[in-house]
């Protein structure tokens, strides 16, 4: 309950201005004052009076947050300045088994330890497999190659930046930025993922098109605000996504920018992601085949959960097919848990490992997509899930025992029985 004291001011022979001073608590506080409680200094006795609407009182600091304006001219700003740099890392040897087979043998000759016959092996655990970390460059023995803080699975498929460059992963816990699309992407339709700051109480994401000049039009769309976030696996950010319902034209060019607003009412901004949407050229998104031992090839992934036996080291792998030299990212869950891996066998097929164990007894979901470089473009196909349960095969395991055990117990009796 809030309480405070009442002052009374004579304005003029017929009006009193009332103040509360010295609120203290939290509730709600009205004004009542009772017939004949105080009377004028012309001997006028008031009448009842109230109660007057409630005013909450509350401790809790009132939310800042900067206008629409204000945001689209922060917006305008990082337009100005420029969009991201593309750093696709899609392998571009097309087409060429021989080329693969001459990067491996180098790799195995540097890397005596590795086995790169295992196309998803991950040594490192950094989220990109030794195969493709061979294809990069990128050390598949060290998680960090260019010890800047940033994993290089993180660097390629979160950060956009270049896992082989310390200086341009000088991220702060104040930053924000966007996953998917990456600029230089042709895509068939805008999902965003996005990072953002732990103190982040909303986002807002905006989009521009790009004029046939190469400058940014100043009519941007607000495509909404989310206040929805997901903690990372390593809980230090925030991720954030959205799938976009306004319409957008065919074969444009647009800019991406995301703001987000912290708690304190300040607000950061993402470097802008200029992306194109494009319908008609497409990459087809990798074909399902199975996930461990269970196959898929006639289960309705879009209305069943696939119930999985627990594995040695609790991790799962989902084999596949797609386009030779194109990449397969996988997304394990909201946490931005992600492992990637390049086709390079000639028949298209493919297995991608979770880049850690992951939990038993509990629902999960992977989301894969493919990219693949064609005419200069970078492509990202649709994406395909598979929603699954991990069972603890433990409890299984003790019930048999059991009955084993009382099975055992019930013919021993029975045979005692009989002798005598």
């Amino acid at each position: 309950t809030a309480t405070g004291d009442v002052f009374l001011t004579q304005q003029d022979n017929t009006t009193w201005l009332v103040s509360i001073k010295n609120i203290s608590g939290e509730g709600t506080l009205s004004l009542f004052m009772g017939a004949n409680t105080a009377s004028h200094s012309n001997g006028n006795i008031a009448t009842e009076a109230g109660p007057s609407d409630p005013v909450t009182i509350s401790k809790v600091t009132p939310t800042l947050r900067p206008t629409a304006n204000e945001m689209q001219e922060k917006v305008i700003d990082v337009l100005i300045s420029g969009t991201q740099d593309h750093v696709p890392f899609l392998v571009e040897i097309t087409g060429q088994s021989s080329n693969f087979s001459t990067l491996i043998g180098d790799c195995k000759t540097k890397y005596p330890t590795i086995d790169f016959d295992l196309e998803y092996a991950d040594q490192d655990q950094d989220g990109l497999s030794d195969r493709m970390e061979c294809y990069i460059s990128s050390n598949p023995l060290s998680a960090d190659t260019d010890a800047d803080g940033c994993l290089d699975g993180y660097e390629v498929t979160r950060f956009s930046t270049n896992p082989l460059a310390a200086e341009d992963c000088q991220l702060s816990a104040h930053s924000i930025g966007v996953i998917t699309p990456q600029s230089g992407w042709t895509i068939p339709h805008l999902d965003i993922l996005g990072f953002t700051a732990k103190e982040t109480q909303a986002v807002h994401l905006f989009i521009s098109p790009v004029l046939d000049s190469g400058e940014t039009s100043r009519d941007m769309i607000d495509l909404g605000e989310i206040n929805q976030f997901t903690p990372t696996e390593e809980g230090d950010r925030y991720l954030f996504k959205l799938t976009s319902n306004v319409s957008l034209s065919e074969g444009q060019t647009y800019d991406l920018v995301a703001v987000g607003i912290l708690n304190n009412g300040q607000s950061i901004v993402s470097t802008p992601v200029r992306f194109t949407l494009n319908q008609e050229i497409f990459l087809d998104p990798p074909h399902l085949i199975k996930i461990n031992e269970t196959s898929l090839e006639s289960i309705d992934l879009n209305t069943n959960r696939i119930t999985l036996k627990i594995t040695e080291d609790n991790t799962v792998v989902v084999t596949g097919r797609g386009e030779h030299g194109a990449q397969i990212v996988a997304m394990w869950g909201d946490t931005g848990l992600n492992s990637r891996i390049v086709i390079d066998d000639a028949s298209g097929l493919f297995s991608i490992e979770s880049p850690t164990a992951l939990d038993v007894n509990q629902n999960h979901r992977v989301t894969l997509y493919a990219l693949s470089e064609s005419d200069g473009m970078s492509l990202r196909s649709k994406d395909v899930y598979i929603d699954f349960y991990i069972k603890d095969t433990g409890l299984d395991f003790l019930l048999i025992l059991l009955i084993v055990i009382v099975m055992i117990a019930f013919i021993s009796i029975h045979y005692y029985k009989k002798l005598k």
